[in-house]
């Protein structure tokens, strides 16, 4: 073999190591790559998903507070009628001067599919009359997820204790025993990607119901 052949030899040796070490950092460098998209990805998701949950707290918050207040101002119709007319697990109408025009306006809560709605009515006077027809209804959320076996709304008498162990009234409620409402909502405004419902509970005690007084 000549000077120039081992010399070629050589050369072309340094060369084709070049080239794999090329090959490898290009490698490299798209692993990274893809590995810094997917980090970035991956924290705009994390981003909307803690964005998400706390706007349905939020709702959650700006449903219940409204709710609350108005159950535990409820008292008795202007026709004379209990405070509480319905008390199912997912609807709860009663009574309550909501404008302090000495009329109690009818108040109801229900929930139709993922939609929770409030129906208001103003009464007739002279005679008193609750028209339905009448009803004035908004819509509160569109994004619950109650179920069958998640009420909406829970009753408990005057044996609650305070405590999980203490058992709901089973329905149909005796509504004159009422002593505590508890609301419970559980929003997801995406349940189909990604499991990340927040749930938002309140417990009221109507003043007006108290037998203690």
């Amino acid at each position: 073999m000549t000077v120039y052949q081992k010399n070629k030899n050589k050369a072309d040796m340094k060369r084709g190591v070049t080239l794999v070490e090329m090959v490898i950092a290009m490698a490299i460098m798209t692993i990274v790559s893809l590995a810094i998209m997917r980090f970035q990805n991956n924290m705009y998701k994390y981003k909307n998903l803690f964005t998400s949950g706390i706007n349905l707290v939020t709702d959650g918050l700006r449903i219940t507070r409204p709710m609350s207040n108005e159950i535990r101002s409820m008292s008795p119709a202007s026709d004379g009628a209990y405070s509480i007319q319905t008390a199912g697990t997912s609807t709860l109408t009663f009574f309550n001067d909501l404008d302090n025009d000495g009329l109690k306006e009818r108040v109801r809560y229900f929930k139709v599919g993922t939609i929770l709605k409030r129906g208001l009515i103003k009464p007739t006077i002279a005679p008193v009359v609750y028209n339905t027809a009448s009803e004035t209804v908004s819509i509160l959320t569109k994004f619950l997820q109650n179920t069958n076996t998640q009420p909406v709304f829970q009753y408990y008498d005057d044996a609650y204790t305070g405590n999980s162990a203490s058992s709901s009234m089973t329905q149909p409620v005796v509504m004159m025993d009422v002593r505590l409402i508890k609301i419970t909502l559980i929003l997801d405004d995406s349940p189909i990607v990604f499991p990340r419902s927040v749930t938002v509970t309140s417990q009221v005690t109507p003043r007006n119901l108290k037998d203690n007084l």
